[in-house]
């Protein structure tokens, strides 16, 4: 997994991550009413409609594969196919992004990990970084 340069932009703007010595961890909500976790944070609670702030908090580093799909029509920023899916982290919340392998690689089931990577490029050509899932064994 490459490195973002300093000049790379993040996706979105607030980073919803950080970097930790023993991997990444994604940046979520717990519900102050229900305790319910989402990512990504949001103003009302999925579970139980309770509209004060949710507390942050870092989500599990790894789950399982639960769906995927190879993206052939893309964005001219994006590469021109790319991988997508949802993972269930390890304490439940399923979140969707890219998955850097190849499609033929990857089965439901499999452990993925989160990471940061290049996602696209800008209009300017500059890489565009946010987190990404990838297999364990490539850890």
């Amino acid at each position: 997994m490459e490195r973002p340069s300093p000049s790379a932009r993040s996706w979105p703007g607030d980073a919803p991550w950080v970097e930790r010595h023993d991997g990444v961890r994604l940046l979520g909500g717990e519900c102050l009413a229900c305790g319910a976790r989402v990512f990504p944070r949001n103003d009302v609670c999925n579970r139980c409609g309770h509209t004060e702030a949710q507390r942050l908090v870092e989500l599990a580093p790894a789950g399982s594969l639960y769906s995927f799909s190879e993206v052939f029509v893309s964005p001219r920023e994006f590469p021109p196919v790319y991988v997508v899916g949802y993972v269930d982290l390890d304490d439940g919340i399923r979140v969707f992004g890219q998955i850097d392998d190849d499609f033929l690689n990857l089965k439901i089931g499999a452990r993925m990990h989160i990471a940061i990577g290049t996602i696209s490029r800008d209009p300017d050509g500059e890489r565009v970084i946010s987190y990404k899932f990838i297999k364990e064994e490539q850890c």
